[in-house]
């Protein structure tokens, strides 16, 4: 089946853009990377970072505001190919220059890690943290992995209502740099949705933290309640009114309430 002229032409079109506009982006990346990369070489020099610690390192998100001409970028720390949790710095670049850099770096990486290879199995690292919670999983199943990435994902509908995210990372923890199995659950019934850290050797829980915040102020008596505003004075404006257009052309005038 032959497509006509002109809805080849129109697809053909879209295809071409859309690759165009991908390899935009892709270049972009590249040249921040670039650009990033010399200005670590500079500051290694500086002593400002120690390029044993920012020798890896992966840039997970950046964007460009076209108005002030800045582009936006944020680079994860790696260690072994494996993030560094919450170890993100903050780069604006300017003119293909480094404008502002606020490092998010771990310290000390080749002192403080001791493995980066997991005794836990990443199925047991969801079992681990779901006891840190005093949950249990019923019918855990993998439903996708990327193990060069070290990501899992496990569903479990007795537990969670999205999908389980399962990833390996570090985590600096006092004078250590955990390896460390991080699980995101969003329980059932329940308006919590965890990010749980365990270690990857021994299923030690390491912390946690709730993506999920409510508040509750209940219901004051009405002894307690504010009374009413009251009513809105009228203001007074000092102004040049219509149709004086501007101070050359009138003097000031006192309007109350204009509205």
């Amino acid at each position: 089946m032959k497509l006509p002229i002109k809805k080849f032409k129109f697809y053909t079109s879209i295809i071409c853009v859309t690759l165009f506009l991908f390899s935009s982006l892709n270049s972009q990346a590249q040249e921040s990377k670039e650009i990033i990369k010399n200005y670590i070489q500079v500051q290694a020099k500086d002593n400002s970072i120690d390029p044993k610690d920012f020798t890896e390192w992966i840039l997970s998100d950046e964007y460009t505001d076209k108005g002030l001409g800045i582009t936006h970028a944020y680079v994860q720390q790696m260690y072994h190919g494996i993030p560094i949790f919450n170890a993100i710095s903050v780069v604006a670049i300017k003119d293909s220059k480094v404008a502002v850099f606020r490092p998010g770096i771990v310290p000390y990486l080749t002192k403080r890690v001791k493995t980066d290879v997991p005794t836990l199995s990443p199925e047991e690292g969801v079992n681990a943290a779901l006891a840190c919670i005093k949950k249990k999983s019923k019918n855990l199943s993998l439903v996708e992995k990327d193990e060069i990435k070290h990501k899992y994902t496990y569903s479990d509908k007795s537990i969670s209502v999205s999908p389980i995210e399962v990833q390996l990372m570090y985590v600096a923890k006092d004078d250590k740099v955990v390896l460390s199995w991080n699980i995101s659950v969003e329980l059932i019934k329940e308006p919590h949705w965890w990010n749980i850290r365990v270690d990857a050797a021994k299923g030690k829980f390491i912390e946690k933290n709730d993506f999920t915040r409510s508040c509750n102020f209940g219901i004051a008596p009405a002894s307690a309640m504010a009374p009413p505003p009251p009513a809105p004075f009228a203001p007074d404006y000092s102004v040049f009114a219509l149709p004086i257009e501007a101070p050359t052309f009138g003097n000031r005038a006192l309007i109350s309430n204009p509205s």
